[in-house]
């Protein structure tokens, strides 16, 4: 039985995302062990250590970044427009999905 999503996929030739099936926004890009290292927005590991600034170099500052807010631990996270915590610098993101090679 074909789905939608596995039609949707065919048609605009994007990536699906490895964990759920829908369109692949965000791609591990060190990695690439195809098919696992595309996610969707929904699935893709939020919050690293690299999207964290310490609260004492934070004070080295003048003004804490755009985008970062204090979190449960006293430092400043990265924090999209929706509140979720920004996945790892090394996912990179396209809104369209990320087409494949062909």
């Amino acid at each position: 039985m074909t789905t939608i999503k596995a039609i949707y996929h065919k048609v605009h030739k994007v990536h699906p995302c490895f964990k759920c099936g829908d369109m692949a926004t965000w791609w591990y890009m060190p990695g690439h062990n195809e098919p696992d290292d595309y996610y969707c927005d929904g699935c893709v590991k939020r919050g690293c250590s690299c999207m964290i600034i310490n609260a004492t170099d934070a004070k080295h500052y003048v003004s804490v970044p755009l985008g970062y807010s204090l979190n449960e631990d006293g430092d400043y996270e990265a924090l999209d427009e929706y509140g979720h915590k920004i996945p790892c610098c090394e996912y990179g993101y396209a809104e369209e999905g990320i087409e494949e090679e062909e």
